[in-house]
């Protein structure tokens, strides 16, 4: 399953009926106008991106939240965290994976919420990652016109190797 490294790009706190939304987008995409944009806009709940926006902002709190605890606890079980990846796309609901390296060496990965994981990646100030089919689900339009652009790129690159040459062998 090819991954791509996301970023946490944007975190909108929402209040009331009004979701909260985690917007993560490729860690090396390109910035410009005419750049197709992936990006993965994670409907969370409001204390879940409070908890994020907590560290994101660099903002102090005197006890552990709740986040903290888990990385705690998972390092005084003698484990790191690995890493995370958004891991499908079903309906409107994200399913992510929490990675982590036992003392012995075994990676196990453990079933997470993406904002639990989204939570303990910055934290832990872990990789995060997307599957590529999660990208191409959540962004079909991006990854057509990401497609069509490749498929112009090979044309192109095939042309470049063709002389006048070529077409007279087969003439022949």
């Amino acid at each position: 399953m090819p991954l791509t490294q996301m970023d946490i790009r944007t975190i909108l706190v929402g209040d009331g009926p009004v979701s909260s939304v985690i917007v993560l987008r490729p860690r090396d995409e390109e910035e410009g106008e005419d750049a197709p944009r992936l990006q993965l806009p994670i409907k969370v709940g409001r204390f879940e991106a409070s908890a994020i926006g907590v560290v994101v902002n660099g903002t102090p709190h005197n006890r552990p939240l709740t986040h903290d605890l888990l990385g705690n606890v998972i390092r005084a079980l003698d484990a790191t965290i690995v890493d995370v990846t958004i891991t499908d796309l079903v309906g409107t609901t994200y399913f992510s994976r929490v990675r982590l390296r036992k003392a012995d060496g075994e990676v196990v990965d453990v079933d997470a919420r993406p904002s639990d994981a989204l939570a303990l990646a910055i934290r832990e100030n872990v990789p995060i990652y997307a599957d590529e089919k999660v990208l191409e689900a959540a962004n079909p339009k991006v990854a057509e016109a990401r497609a069509q652009s490749e498929q112009l790129a090979l044309f192109h690159d095939f042309l470049e190797g063709v002389s006048p040459d070529d077409f007279a062998a087969q003439a022949e």
